[in-house]
Parts: C-alpha cells; structure tokens; sequence
C-alpha cells in the first residue's frame, strides 16, 4: 500500500510539475510517462491468464498456448506442446525448466531439466511480455540482455526524443530510448488513457556475426502493438489482444498475434507444483555451466561436471539412485560359469594345435 501510495503521488507531482511548466520539457514528459507506467504496475500484485499465440511465417503457421501465474518472488509457466509439456518457474533468481512426456513423467535418458538465467527467453507465448507490462525482448539467446520496464530502461538509456503525439483524448507520450552500452534501442508509446501501460513499442537489435569479425552489422526490428483492451476493474486496463512483427531485414517476417484471457488480476491463486523428474533425469545448470544428475528426492548430486568434460563415467545407474528390493540380478549366474568356460575352451585350443604340431614334427 505504501508503494502504491509513493507512486500515486509521484504520478501527481508530475503532472502538476508538467502543467507548470507548459507541457514541453523533454524531461517532465520522461517522468510524467515513467511514473504513470511505474503506478500502473505497482497497481499489480498478482497475475494469472492464459495466452494464446499464432505465428505466422514463410515456414507456415504455428500456435501456442500458455498458463501463466505471478505473484511477488515467483513467476511459473506451464506450456503443452505435440508431444510434451514445458514447465517453468522463475524464482530467487534463476529460471528453472523441465520438459515432460503427456503422463507428466520425465524421461531419466533425456537432459531435459535446466537452469538458466531469469532473462532467458524460453517462453514465446509469454502474456506479461505481449502486455507490454515490460519491454520485450523477442530473442532467444544464450547470453540474454535483463529484461527493463519502462522507469529501469530509462534510467540506463539516453533519451533521444520525448514529446506527445496525436489529439486529446488519444493523445500518447512518444519515447525513443538508446540502452546504454547495449545494442538495442525502444521506440515506445505511453497511453494515459489506459493506465499510462504501453500501447505500442519497437525495438531494434544490431548484431554480427561473432566468428566473422569482418561481416556486416545486421539491425533486427520488432514491432508490438496492443490492439484490444479491457477494464478488468475500475480504471485498472489490460491487453487482451496484441501483434508482434520482427523483420531481420532478408524478407523473412514473422508476424504473431495474441490474445490473452482468462485474466485474474489481485485474487489469491496457488501454482502448480513443478512437476518431479525421476531420479537419473540429468540437470543442465547453464548458469554454471555444470551437468548433474538428479537423486531421489529430485536434488542434484554430487558436485557435477563442467560441460566439456568427460561425460559421467561414473554416473549412477537409475536403479542404484532407485533400488528395487524384487529385482533379480540374472547376470549374477552368467558370471559363475564365465570362468570354467573359458578354461575349458583353453584347453581345448591347447590341445588342438599342440596335437597338429606333434604330427608335423
């Protein structure tokens, strides 16, 4: 309450401070749109929707959905695929992942089960992120840029442009921001009419390729843009439909549109459990860039190995991790008789070609 408090004054110091000064500081703009915004998300607290996403690309069209939960400290995910379902769980830090078969059994031969970096772009049907409650990202990356709202992105940017665009009542603030020290930039469109949230935001993304220091610089655009809304409460708007079209500059463009529902904004909810990998399921910490398996109980074991070592020539088997007391060790009566085989079967030579070289002699 008091961060709500904090941030609805902000929000009225700020647009006294613009009426003051007749609304063409490029700098009362910034805080009047990043407190507005700042107000809109501290007015959030929990968040459950689903979300369902259709690609569309010169490849052919694809879709996804989503069951997505959020509450302070914790963020989790759950997306059914053809043949399996992702699970993801943000939290103290780090995002962690595991893959199922549809009986919600992992697979104990498959490295499905990872750790990542929070930032890391795993989900592509992600409704926070097609809300434009943050900056969105877009890529899928193994060295993945932090994820801003407006007010964090600001304040690591230079502000290169601030001022308002279009007529009363539609009228919106207009950002273009440089993140400093990364290639990107934001291109963003604040909409007080619908909680100062972001109506509209591209972003541009300049890489090279990195083992050819020679190669030309290639600039990524995306471009999202919420096109319904709805008041889920008094004053309190969220996107129910948006669009994304990136273009990498080659003529392929992929355009995806989504529309979230289901929508339950400050009501208690409970979050799926993650669900339980079987003990020998292999965990890949990216983070520590280290291989574990995982015991009974779900904990990794031991202290992993680097990736690029050895692969676990010592492991344990699936059955020692999960001993079964009926089980019969067949091979036990093989190996009583490998013995006296092989003595007989040495004999057997020795006599043969010891015979042969008797008669020759």
């Amino acid at each position: 309450m008091l961060a709500k408090f904090i941030f609805a004054v902000t929000l009225v110091c700020a647009i006294v401070n613009i009426h003051a000064n007749g609304q063409d500081k490029k700098e009362d703009l910034v805080q009047l749109a990043c407190a507005g915004n700042q107000s809109a998300l501290a007015a959030i607290e929990t968040y459950y929707s689903k979300c369902h996403l259709t690609t569309e690309s010169p490849l052919g069209t694809g879709k996804n959905n989503t069951e997505y939960w959020r509450k302070p400290g914790q963020i989790r995910v759950r997306e059914p695929r053809a043949v399996t379902t992702l699970d993801v769980k943000i939290e103290k830090g780090k995002l962690y992942s595991v893959v199922t078969a549809p009986n919600q059994k992992a697979d104990r031969n498959m490295a499905y089960t990872h750790i990542y970096d929070p930032n890391f772009h795993m989900i592509d049907a992600d409704p926070w992120e097609y809300s434009l409650f943050a900056l969105p990202i877009g890529l899928m990356s193994d060295d993945p840029p932090p994820i801003f709202t407006l007010t964090e992105a600001v304040s690591r940017s230079t502000v290169k442009k601030a001022e308002w665009v279009g007529k009363t009542p539609t009228r919106q603030i207009h950002l273009i921001l440089d993140i400093n020290g990364e290639p990107r930039s934001y291109e963003v469109w604040v909409d007080p009419a619908h909680n100062w949230l972001i109506s509209r935001c591209v972003m541009k993304y300049r890489t090279s390729n990195k083992r050819r220091p020679d190669s030309k610089e290639v600039e990524h655009k995306h471009d999202w843009k919420v096109s319904d809304w709805m008041e889920i409460k008094p004053s309190l708007f969220v996107p129910t439909r948006s669009t994304s079209v990136s273009d990498s500059g080659d003529d392929f463009v992929i355009t995806k549109t989504v529309e979230i529902s289901s929508i339950r904004i400050n009501e208690p909810f409970s979050p799926p459990p993650m669900p339980h990998a079987l003990a020998g399921t292999l965990l890949f910490d990216k983070i520590e860039n280290r291989i574990y398996p995982l015991g009974p109980n779900g904990v990794p074991q031991g202290r992993g190995q680097r990736v690029g070592e050895p692969f676990y020539p010592t492991m344990p088997t699936p059955d020692k991790l999960n001993p079964n007391p009926n089980r019969v060790d067949r091979s036990a009566s093989y190996r009583k008789w490998l013995l006296p085989i092989l003595v007989v079967v040495a004999l057997a030579g020795g006599l043969f070609f010891g015979s042969r070289y008797l008669r020759k002699a």
